[in-house]
């Protein structure tokens, strides 16, 4: 998947309603920076086609949610992601 298809024809669709459509984006949105911050972009934007094939949605690994409930993060790794 191109950078171009990702914002084009995903990021796209937000509409900034709030809702749980439009906040999956948002975290898409977030999770794509995280991801070129860490120099993997194309490793996100592989998995958000893998995501497209599998009809499956990306979301952060529970174990890494509750680690974030007692820490400040300000990263993501691209492998705390998962298909749900």
């Amino acid at each position: 998947m191109t950078r171009d298809y990702f914002f084009n024809n995903i990021l796209s669709k937000r509409d900034y309603s709030g809702s749980s459509e439009d906040e999956y984006l948002q975290n898409l949105e977030s999770f794509h920076l995280f991801s070129q911050l860490q120099n993997q972009e194309d490793d996100f934007l592989n998995l958000v086609e893998k995501s497209i094939i599998e009809n499956k949605k990306i979301n952060l690994d529970p174990a890494f949610e509750k680690e974030m409930e007692n820490i400040d993060y300000d990263d993501i790794p691209l492998g705390r992601l998962i298909l749900v």
